[in-house]
């Protein structure tokens, strides 16, 4: 007996056929999709009738074609479950039942995640949050949007929650894309939030399904607003704690030293080369803190260039150069130390160590020399907000006094 489906769902330009054995595990269709089975007999056939009507096609029966050919058509609405009965012409023998099962395909809405990088969960007003939603589809992404929410969460303000949504992508009548990672930066300082606010993002994706759009929605990511100086705050404290761990690894770096001109054995030379790998880590994480800490900073519009200019050439400049040179170069003669009679290697080993030393020592002096400069920076702008602070409410006093000289 041979099995033939054609299948054609309302998407599809032209149908499509296939043959299967009556059960494979990948013969199943969409709701809506027109489904015509062909059955064939090896003999002539006298009858065919349909056993195990409870899963078969609502209101199909079998239809004959021609004596060896029997149809049945149905559009799926449910997975299918029959069996068929042929009774030969000569004889009148029944066939064994032959089972034939059709699954019922899903389409599933959009799986679909909002990330962000380069800043925490607390803002500045002025904040840009750089965005990427991914999406996933099963049949195509027609549109992908970015919704967000802005709450005051101060009862003592009438200020209503501000609710909006912004196209990234789309919307598309024929969807190809089964994934799709749009970016986007969000500009807060255009929804003119206040300290306190939170600002709730969700990413959303719409597929096209034949029998209405899906809707799949991200975990919604909050991010509290708070005053600029509080933030700025955070970060440099945050930092001074890099600058302390810092401290300690040159004083781990200055063991180092010690242990490289006291070697007695092939073991010493082994722990050394641990100990300063660990070292090399623990610098290496320090930049990466840092240099964390200077993008949150520029996204957050906190500080000046000049600010961001001196940490990037005079400390995170100086920590990757080391790292890619010095400490790099120190780890493979460390790691290389076969015998603790190669005098001239112990000896390169012992000197390029001090000129370690004397790097992250120069590198922690800028470290507190740009503390120190953010620090009158701070007082500067702090200086300059009063003046015009000053100046905002002398205009103010002086457009009232002219007003009532006319009102009088």
């Amino acid at each position: 007996m041979d099995l033939q489906l054609l299948s054609q769902h309302p998407t599809q330009p032209k149908p499509e056929m296939h043959s299967f054995s009556g059960q494979d595990a990948d013969m199943a269709f969409l709701a809506k999709t027109k489904l015509e089975l062909t059955i064939t007999s090896n003999v002539p056939v006298a009858s065919a009738r349909l056993t195990s009507n409870a899963a078969r096609p609502s209101g199909a029966d079998l239809r004959r074609v021609d004596d060896r050919r029997f149809a049945l058509a149905w559009t799926q609405e449910q997975a299918v479950q029959m069996q068929v009965e042929f009774v030969s012409q000569q004889g009148g023998l029944t066939s064994l039942p032959t089972p034939i099962a059709i699954g019922l395909k899903i389409d599933q809405p959009p799986r679909v995640a909002l990330q962000y990088t380069g800043v925490r969960q607390r803002v500045s007003p002025q904040v840009k949050i750089p965005l990427t939603v991914q999406a996933h589809d099963d049949y195509g992404i027609a549109r992908v949007d970015l919704a967000f929410t802005a709450d005051a969460q101060d009862p003592t303000k009438t200020v209503p929650t501000q609710a909006n949504s912004i196209t990234l992508m789309g919307p598309e009548a024929h969807p190809t894309n089964l994934e799709i990672q749009p970016q986007y930066t969000m500009d807060v300082a255009g929804l003119k939030l206040a300290p306190g606010a939170v600002l709730s993002l969700t990413g959303q994706a719409t597929d096209a399904c034949y029998t209405g759009p899906q809707i799949g929605r991200s975990r919604t990511v909050s991010f509290r607003v708070v005053p600029p100086e509080e933030l700025f705050r955070e970060i440099l404290l945050r930092q001074q704690a890099e600058r302390s761990k810092y401290r300690k690894a040159i004083g781990e770096a200055e063991k180092i030293r010690d242990s490289i001109n006291t070697l007695v054995s092939q073991e010493a030379a082994a722990q050394v080369a641990r100990q300063h790998r660990l070292v090399q880590a623990e610098s290496w994480r320090i930049w990466n803190s840092l240099s964390e800490s200077l993008t949150e900073m520029r996204l957050n519009a906190l500080g000046s260039p000049e600010a961001y200019d001196l940490m990037d050439k005079k400390i995170l400049g100086p920590l990757r150069q080391l790292h890619d040179q010095e400490m790099s170069q120190q780890r493979d003669a460390l790691e290389s130390l076969g015998r603790v009679e190669d005098a001239k290697r112990l000896t390169d080993a012992a000197a390029r160590q001090e000129q370690i030393i004397a790097r992250m020592q120069d590198i922690l002096k800028q470290m507190a020399q740009w503390d120190s400069f953010v620090d009158v920076l701070n007082q500067l702008n702090e200086i300059i907000r009063m003046e015009q602070s000053v100046q905002k409410n002398t205009d103010d006093i002086r457009q009232k006094q002219t007003e009532s000289v006319f009102d009088k």
